[in-house]
């Protein structure tokens, strides 16, 4: 498949918005305030399952759909005899047009060859698309990058659908809005899946096949998820007291906070959902100027998660600079 799909694994933050937090209503004090919670999406950002079956050229449903005018995520689902293919399609801010061209670039050599290449496609700003079984295409226009990747299903081959995915491209951009400025600095600006790959050591074989960074809104500040891990900015007042709320609720209330030294004002690290082996994760917070700035990272398998300490340091040295 062109890409991987994003694990519900490795979304803890974001869950514990929507569920961990109470969702029962808008008022629920974690409650996300874009990606999960359906009254605060526009029907807009994403395309009408009719329309995008027209685009595509076979009939599709949409199955689930979330997220912000920043950030968003449509997945479509196809029907009949390509039942379990799906196709998703990200907006995501313009500043991360570059890292999401690079993603569609490694996902045409690992999926074709190391001699297939991307090929150019005139929309919008510009953009990149290719073939094969499948098909993969981002571009740029109206403030945002948007991305649209066809999975296939494990029983059946598609075959080649670059133009279809270049024809609900050009959908979507004709339907967005006229660009607008981005709403602030937000998690995923400060860090590109290319880099968070490279810090969390990801092999260097599914380089750039992984999902789109994901922000979202929390009640404590912004959130962005990578494919195995997480980076959040505690911005609320007091931003302390917030970050010991969200760890009691990731069970790690009484967990040691172990002290790492040269990082900001003071950093800590430790352990989340430390009994769960599916959901442990190594998280650092670190206390910068009024705000607080935390990561979460997975182990890999058969380590130990004391293994995310060091990839959590130099993701943070390397955060740390670019926070305005």
């Amino acid at each position: 498949m062109p890409s991987r799909f994003r694990s519900p694994g490795l979304l803890l933050i974001t869950a514990l918005g929507t569920i961990g937090f109470g969702a029962c209503g808008d008022g629920a004090s974690g409650q996300a305030t874009s990606g999960a919670s359906r009254s605060s999406q526009p029907p807009s950002l994403c395309p009408s399952f009719a329309d995008v079956s027209t685009a595509a050229g076979f009939p599709v449903t949409l199955k689930t759909s979330g997220g912000s005018k920043d950030s968003f995520l449509c997945s479509y689902g196809l029907t009949g005899r390509y039942r379990g293919t799906t196709i998703e399609l990200t907006g995501e801010p313009a500043s991360l047009a570059e890292d999401v061209f690079t993603k569609v670039k490694q996902s045409a050599k690992v999926l074709n060859g190391q001699s297939a290449e991307a090929e150019r496609i005139d929309l919008g700003s510009g953009g990149w698309a290719y073939g094969g079984d499948g098909g993969e295409a981002a571009a740029a226009g109206g403030g945002h990058v948007y991305h649209v990747t066809l999975h296939s299903g494990p029983l059946s081959s598609i075959g080649d659908q670059k133009d279809a995915m270049v024809r609900i491209l050009k959908l979507t951009l004709q339907a967005a809005p006229a660009g607008q400025p981005e709403s602030g600095q937000h998690g995923c600006m400060l860090v590109t899946s290319a880099e968070f790959d490279q810090e969390y050591e990801t092999d260097p074989r599914m380089r750039g096949m992984a999902s789109d960074p994901m922000a979202t809104d929390m009640s404590w500040g912004p959130h962005c998820d990578y494919d195995g891990g997480s980076i959040d900015l505690f911005q609320t007042n007091p931003p302390d007291k917030e970050l010991d709320r969200v760890l009691g609720l990731l069970e790690a209330g009484k967990q040691p906070r172990l002290p790492v030294q040269g990082l900001g004002q003071r950093a800590f690290f430790t352990v989340i959902y430390p009994d769960d082996e599916n959901r442990r994760r190594g998280f650092l917070a670190v206390y910068t100027g009024p705000r607080i700035v935390s990561f979460s990272m997975d182990a890999h398998p058969n380590e130990a998660i004391e293994a995310t300490r060091p990839r959590l340091e130099r993701l943070a040295k390397l955060v740390l600079p670019r926070l305005r």
